[in-house]
């Protein structure tokens, strides 16, 4: 299983455009005790790495959520990203292109440190217009498999 979350600057404000998607792969023989972890640093079930990042406190507790991660063999992450194009006004096309690499990526153990992913776990967007737009990338995806 693959559980997917992002981070991005789409604005043209002078800065970078950019999108980074990554996938947390947790084998499911790992998915009970890693959750029972990450319940324990968060119960509130809330997490917000950039808001964490703002104080002293949150980004020790940064640190020590990352340290659940460091088990050798119990998860492994893969990254892409993607520099959005000055025609890409909302980061859409950018989002698509790094969404299907990743998918495909974890799908495929592209990079052999992972077994075959078939389960992805994604956010949910706050608008549906965005929503649809995932689904229709599910699908051109799906479409698109040997």
């Amino acid at each position: 299983m693959a559980y997917l979350d992002e981070t991005y600057h789409v604005e043209n404000d002078g800065r970078n455009r950019f999108y980074v998607m990554s996938a947390v792969v947790v084998l499911g023989s790992d998915r009970d005790a890693m959750r029972k972890e990450l319940d324990a640093q968060v119960p509130d079930g809330w997490w917000h790495t950039t808001d964490q990042l703002r104080t002293p406190e949150g980004r020790e507790q940064v640190r020590s959520l990352l340290r659940a991660f460091q088990v050798p063999d119990e998860t492994c992450v893969v990254v892409e990203k993607a520099t959005v194009a000055a025609d890409d006004a909302d980061g859409d096309k950018a989002r698509r292109a790094v969404l299907g690499r990743l998918v495909a990526d974890v799908h495929n153990a592209a990079h052999g440190s992972h077994p075959r992913v078939d389960l992805v776990v994604l956010e949910e967007q706050r608008v549906a217009r965005k929503n649809n737009f995932d689904r229709a990338t599910r699908v051109a995806l799906l479409e698109s498999r040997p």
